[in-house]
């Protein structure tokens, strides 16, 4: 059976969902389809930008430690460590999302293996969570207007990435 391509946009980003081989389908979640990006990556590729290298934020890369160094029961009520591939991935995010004087915020495990990125601020709060499978989701609420916000996959990176650039730059 011949399959055709789907595309899905947004105002921020574009995913194209192609055909895959029977072979790759395991490694995709058993689906039929395999993402890609605007330039036509893969997006299990393309996202694999989002774990290279150190951080040029300070304040990341020191709540990424204690993250890193959390032991079995580290809440007291038996959760295991945060995967490192979880970790890396929302630090591969905020790596490429955040503004060089990024204003600092939290990064939060979670005891279900999930790593959320938070700030609290005067005029904006906003936060980027990552699940054990890498689901994302990116929230942002503004108390001046009362008006909460929530994206879910990849426009959930797009949408962070978009209100990081503006909303946590250190003035």
């Amino acid at each position: 059976m011949m399959h055709q391509a789907i595309s899905a946009s947004t105002s921020t980003a574009h995913v194209t969902m192609v055909p895959l081989k029977a072979a790759v389908n395991s490694m995709a979640g058993n689906t039929d389809f395999i993402m890609l990006n605007s330039n036509g990556i893969p997006l299990q590729e393309a996202m694999s930008v989002f774990s290279a290298g150190a951080s040029r934020i300070s304040w990341l890369d020191q709540q990424a430690r204690k993250v890193r160094s959390l032991q079995h029961d580290w809440d007291g009520y038996g959760a295991d460590p945060i995967d490192a591939n979880v970790l890396e991935f929302v630090l591969g995010i905020l790596r490429n999302a955040l503004p060089r004087d990024s204003v600092p915020g939290n990064l939060v495990p979670g005891a279900d293996g999930s790593v959320q990125a938070e700030w609290h601020l005067r005029n904006v709060s906003l936060g980027l969570l990552v699940e054990e499978d890498k689901t994302v989701s990116a929230w942002s609420y503004n108390p001046t207007m009362a008006v909460e916000t929530e994206k879910f996959g990849m426009e959930a990176i797009s949408y962070f990435m978009s209100l990081a650039k503006t909303a946590l730059a250190n003035v």
